[in-house]
């Protein structure tokens, strides 16, 4: 089962200082899947965006994060990068990393929790997280490769 909805939050701002401003909010499309065992909801927001009379300010879009629920995540290696690249998870929960690229990656915890050593294309590398906290890693061959599992419970 997929539902998929969207959340569209605006908020406007008139200032009465000789002008006017007006200011956007939005929560981009929310999209949920409830699978047997687990339910992923992944929350993308999108940048807020300030007028004041002929110029217009864009900043930058905060950090998409998805929320698993359930005993089992995965994360993708795919275009040299996580998918996704912040994931929260509940106290238990298995964590299944596979290199979908040609070239070799490693998801290695930069605090030395984990080490998946080199993955090649199709392989899979699990770690189960038995403690609340934030735990930032990245791929040793490619530094600029990076991403957070935040562990609640």
């Amino acid at each position: 089962m997929k539902l998929t909805g969207l959340l569209v939050l605006t908020c406007l701002a008139v200032a009465a200082c000789g002008g006017s401003a007006a200011t956007t909010t939005q929560l981009a499309a929310t999209s949920t899947t409830a699978q047997a065992a687990a339910t992923t909801t992944t929350i993308a927001p999108v940048a807020p965006t300030t007028t004041v009379g002929d110029t217009t300010t864009t900043a930058v879009p905060a950090t998409t994060t998805t929320v698993v629920l359930g005993p089992d995540a995965t994360i993708d290696i795919v275009n040299f990068s996580f998918s996704p690249k912040n994931v929260t998870v509940a106290v238990g929960t298995k964590i299944t990393w596979t290199d979908r690229d040609t070239a070799n990656h490693t998801t290695t915890a930069d605090g030395g929790l984990w080490d998946s050593k080199t993955l090649f294309e199709g392989a899979q590398f699990t770690f189960q997280f038995d403690q609340p906290g934030v735990y930032p890693f990245h791929c040793k061959i490619h530094p600029s490769m990076k991403g957070t599992v935040t562990v609640v419970g």
